[in-house]
């Protein structure tokens, strides 16, 4: 008995824990891993090489992170050939013993249009000895695949989708046509039936209408609910593929596998199933057990899907050349990662053999500058070292740092300039530049003030101006005015106060969000991002999960704009709110 499992894990980077723990929780024979996210030049060790299994990875040459596939077997379930596309155009001549072979007929495809078709990393073929329950030996090829999503919003998409979708099944029935066995596993981007979608459209005609499930319903054989499970092979229909799931379950309802994670859709099971596994028609009927969905399995945006096969694969005692531990940057330290030698930081404590070196040299600087020591052969750099200590940076002017100012200066008011000084307060002996206010400043002027008389008032009204525009920190600095003003408030609680209201001048916070009509409940804020008149407009909805509309713990149909009522249709038809 051998388990495989498909799973689109949203970024082999992403994970929540170590990939080694998740091939463990996985508990399969062979993973087949879409929408990787990863390009070779980001491949590190630690996900090529996992003890106990070889690693097959097919990249995406149009883009880095995008799309990718790999497909981890275990070690006595190591494949025979692995071939990387479906037209067989990507493959390596000098490596034609891994080649699987057996395309069809593709002379409807351009040459142009099948290196399109295969260069962003969406399909990877395994060859596999399967020994079935009876004991007799046959090939299974296993095709791991990421078929595209047709953006509507990028033209040629849906052309490019279901132009791999034909090659895809050209393929797939070369293959049968050559007496093997065929499983086509993976991320196929459209939901069959209805029963497959959480909302499908009442007009089942018009469900039905959109080419990829046409084409998904010319692949797979229809399942009566009586037939299922049932062992015999006779079939009048021609299709050569089955569902294996709705094989077993035709009738089970809301198994998806995949949901939103922006609107949360998984609490609610608000989701489609588009992610299968299905092989040929003998094979689905004759050897495999179960085929389950892991819902509760997390770590991304889709849920692992797992059938069992009767039989078990004969091991391979010589590993396809493409095993991701044969690529140069992994063999022992003979080709290391290009990336390597562009890394920012200090040099790490790896040593480097030099073995045309057997002299032991070492070499010291009396400034401390730099040291080199070379011993049996091997070279050490340490990098120079540097005045850290508050001593040495208080012996030396030069780096002393400065002292950090307090935010509160950030938000004092500039003094305005005085009025320059007239003859006759020159001759009064009243000196000095009131453009520069400070605290003896203030102490002078309010002393001078209490002792002149009366009479000659005009140079002190001046210098009564000017201390008005005293900054306040002066007058917290000077206990001598503070005497002389009569503020009895003591200095730290007038500080305080100001750095309180200054930071709430900062900080003062979004307005407080609406509440939801459905739950009563405070809404969450979003911003529109998809082009069109009102990209980057921002909105309130309820912030529960999207769900069913019949399911009251879903999100409501609560919409609220942000910022000044104005006339907004929705859909054409009615217009919306709007908050300010």
């Amino acid at each position: 008995m051998m388990r495989v499992l498909t799973w689109n894990i949203n970024g082999i980077r992403a994970c929540k824990q170590p990939l080694k723990n998740e091939l463990f929780d996985l508990d399969s024979d062979i993973i087949c891993l879409q929408e990787t996210k990863i390009t070779r030049d980001l491949l590190d060790e630690e996900t090529a090489i996992q003890d106990g299994y070889n690693s097959f990875f097919s990249f995406s040459k149009k883009r880095s992170g995008y799309s990718g596939v790999a497909t981890y077997c275990r070690t006595h379930t190591t494949p025979v050939r692995v071939e990387e596309g479906l037209s067989g155009i990507l493959h390596d001549d000098s490596k034609a013993v891994d080649v699987i072979g057996h395309y069809g007929d593709l002379s409807e495809f351009t040459n142009e249009e099948l290196v399109s078709l295969d260069s962003e990393g969406r399909a990877l073929l395994t060859e596999h000895q399967y020994r079935d329950s009876a004991g007799e030996a046959s090939q299974l090829v296993l095709i791991n695949v990421y078929c595209p999503r047709a953006d509507p919003d990028k033209e040629g998409r849906l052309d490019y989708k279901l132009g791999f979708y034909k090659l895809l099944q050209i393929r797939a029935e070369a293959l049968l046509q050559a007496n093997k066995q065929v499983i086509i596993l993976g991320d196929f981007n459209v939901s069959h039936k209805p029963i497959d979608h959480c909302d499908p459209d009442g007009d089942e005609e018009k469900y039905f209408a959109r080419p990829s499930r046409q084409w998904i319903t010319r692949l797979l054989e229809e399942i009566p609910s009586d037939q299922a499970k049932k062992p015999s092979s006779q079939s009048k229909s021609r299709k050569k593929f089955i569902d294996t799931f709705r094989y077993f379950y035709p009738k089970r309802e809301n198994a998806f596998t995949c949901w939103s994670t922006k609107s949360g859709a998984r609490q609610t099971n608000y989701g489609t199933r588009i992610d299968y596994i299905v092989s040929n028609t003998g094979l689905c009927r004759g050897e495999i057990e179960d085929c389950e969905i892991l819902q509760d399995f997390e770590g991304s945006d889709h849920c692992p899907v797992r059938a069992t096969l009767k039989g078990s694969m004969v091991t391979c005692d010589q590993i396809p050349s493409s095993c991701t531990k044969f690529m140069p940057e992994f063999l022992g330290g003979k080709q290391r990662k290009l990336l390597s030698f562009f890394t920012k930081g200090e040099v790490k404590g790896k040593e480097v053999a030099d073995n045309n070196s057997s002299e032991i040299i070492s070499e010291q600087r009396t400034n401390g500058a730099c040291a080199t020591t070379v011993s049996s052969g091997k070279r050490r750099l340490e990098a120079p070292a540097k005045p850290s200590s508050k001593k040495a940076r208080s012996l030396n002017p030069s780096i002393r740092s400065k002292k950090t100012s307090s935010i509160t200066t950030f938000f004092k008011k500039v003094p305005t300039a005085p009025q320059p000084l007239g003859e006759e307060d020159q001759k009064s002996g009243i000196t000095g530049s009131l453009s520069q206010p400070s605290a003896t400043v203030g102490v002078a002027s309010s002393v001078v003030r209490l002792s002149q008389p009366s009479g000659e008032s005009s140079s002190l009204e001046r210098l009564s101006q000017g201390e008005k525009d005293m900054k306040s920190d002066d007058l917290d600095n000077c206990p001598a005015l503070l005497a002389v003003s009569g503020n009895k408030e003591p200095e730290d609680t007038r500080r305080k106060k100001k750095m309180a209201s200054s930071w709430k001048d900062i900080l003062k916070g979004p307005p407080p969000a609406p509440l939801c009509k459905g739950h009563q409940e405070p809404c969450v804020l979003r911003t529109v991002k998809k082009p069109g008149p009102n990209l980057g407009k921002q909105f309130y909805v309820c912030c529960r999960p999207e769900g069913h509309k019949n399911n009251p713990e879903a999100r409501c149909n609560n919409f609220v704009w942000v910022g000044p009522a104005a006339k907004r249709v929705k859909d054409g038809t009615s217009k919306d709110k709007s908050v300010t």
